[in-house]
C-alpha cells in the first residue's frame, strides 16, 4: 500500500502535464502581433500620424490630436507610404496577408500579446494585454507606441484595440 501512494501521485502528475500539452491558445487569421514596432515605421509617418499624449506633450494644443490610430494596410502602395524598406522580421506576402498598425499613448514598455480576437460583422476587436508585474517599476514617461499586427486577408471596415 504504501509503495502505490507514490506511484498513484507520479501518474496523476504525468496525466495532468500530459493535459497542457498543446493547449497555447491560437489566435483566429493566423495573427500575430509586433510589439515596440516604431523602428519599422518611417519617420515622416511618425511625424504626421501623434497621438495625444495625456499630461507630456511638446505640442501646446494636444486637443487636436486622436488617443489612438488605426490603419489597415492591405496594398504595396500603403506598406510602402508607412513601413520602411527591407524589414526583414516583418516578411508579409500583401496577396495572402494584411497588416493592421496600431498606435496609442502608453506608459509601460513590458511586451504585449494578443489575448483575443474577433470579427462582429465588418467591425474586428483585437483585444491585448500588457504583462506587467506588480511593483517592479515597469511605467515610464507615456510615449507614442506602435503594434503592428500581420493577419489572414479578410474583409471588415474598422478595427477597435482593446486593452485587458
Amino acid at each position: 500500500m504504501k509503495k502505490l501512494l507514490p506511484l498513484c501521485g507520479t501518474l496523476m502528475g504525468i496525466i495532468f502535464s500530459i493535459s497542457f500539452v498543446g493547449c497555447s491558445v491560437e489566435l483566429p487569421y493566423h495573427a500575430e502581433l509586433y510589439d515596440h514596432a516604431v523602428s519599422w515605421i518611417r519617420e515622416d509617418f511618425q511625424t504626421e500620424h501623434p497621438v495625444k499624449i495625456v499630461g507630456f506633450s511638446d505640442v501646446e494644443d494636444t486637443e487636436q490630436y486622436p488617443k489612438t490610430r488605426t490603419f489597415i494596410v492591405s496594398d504595396e502602395a500603403e506598406y510602402e507610404r508607412i513601413f520602411l524598406d527591407d524589414i526583414a522580421e516583418l516578411d508579409v506576402d500583401l496577396s495572402e496577408k494584411m497588416l493592421i498598425v496600431y498606435t496609442f499613448s502608453a506608459e509601460y514598455v513590458r511586451p504585449a500579446k494578443i489575448s483575443g480576437m474577433h470579427l462582429d460583422g465588418d467591425v474586428l476587436t483585437v483585444e491585448y494585454e500588457i504583462d506587467l508585474i506588480p511593483e517592479t517599476g515597469s511605467a515610464v514617461k507615456p510615449f507614442q507606441r506602435w503594434f503592428i499586427l500581420k493577419l489572414d486577408k479578410i474583409e471588415f471596415s474598422s478595427v477597435n484595440f482593446v486593452e485587458r
